[in-house]
């Protein structure tokens, strides 16, 4: 959500770019609003069962059959919720799917023989310097033992 939010606010056209806390409101309504490629749905109808009211909606009027005064309206609301969320499943386990069979496509083995170079990965921060800028790859070792994939002394 923060690159999100990052990636529009660096596309805002203003000179210094320091106002950008009096456009992220027409921001959120676009994100909250729209339809997401994962879930199909807009965050909007996943939360509250139904889309946003829009500006636009006020100023023109809301859409024909469109009554929240219903006395079934806590009923529909709740058969409605229902049935979002169990689409909102299917699909993000649809697009877990294909990001699976998109990885496996390009992934290796990772066999790594003795004699090898290899990057120890070790995410412990060293104190003074900025988390963000350290990496937490240390190497490259040379691969002496390899007892399996997991354990491998170098």
């Amino acid at each position: 959500m923060n690159r999100t939010i990052n990636r529009y606010l660096s596309k805002v056209d203003s000179d210094h770019q320091r106002d950008w806390d009096q456009h992220l409101y027409l921001f959120l309504l676009a994100y909250r609003s729209s339809i997401h490629e994962t879930t199909s749905q807009s965050p909007a109808s996943i939360i509250f069962g139904r889309e946003l009211r829009l500006p636009c909606d006020l100023k023109f009027g809301c859409k024909p059959g469109e009554d929240l005064a219903d006395e079934n309206f806590v009923t529909d609301l709740r058969l409605r919720m229902d049935d979002i969320h169990h689409r909102v499943r299917n699909n993000i386990e649809q697009a877990s799917n294909r990001m699976k069979d998109r990885y496996d496509v390009r992934a290796e083995d990772g066999d790594c023989q003795v004699g090898d170079l290899v990057w120890l990965f070790n995410p412990q921060r060293r104190r003074g310097f900025s988390p963000k800028l350290q990496s937490s790859w240390e190497g490259p070792y040379e691969l002496i033992t390899s007892i399996n994939i997991e354990v491998i002394n170098s």
